[in-house]
């Protein structure tokens, strides 16, 4: 069924997280941007950690998906914020 539209607010009020995947996306990308603020790049070595999140294994996943691999797929505007930000591909 579906939330009554005062209690999905009350959730939201509290925090509650609604797509746990696309929140993760953006919380490693706001990592990848502090990265950037600090180092002047976005050339993350795959075994970095930042924030308490696996930043290189996450950019290299985002690599990956985009040439398509693993069965995994880039939105375009994934890829195009990825290319703001100055991701090397």
């Amino acid at each position: 069924g579906r939330l009554d539209e005062s209690y999905r607010r009350r959730l939201d009020g509290v925090g509650v997280i609604w797509d746990p995947i696309a929140y993760q996306w953006e919380r490693n990308f706001a990592l990848l941007e502090q990265y950037k603020e600090r180092e002047g790049h976005c050339n993350v070595p795959d075994s970095h950690q930042e924030g308490g999140s696996k930043l290189g294994n996450w950019l290299k996943r985002q690599r990956l998906a985009r040439k398509g691999n693993q069965g995994h797929t880039l939105s375009l505007e994934r890829i195009e914020r990825l290319d703001m930000v100055g991701v090397r591909w």
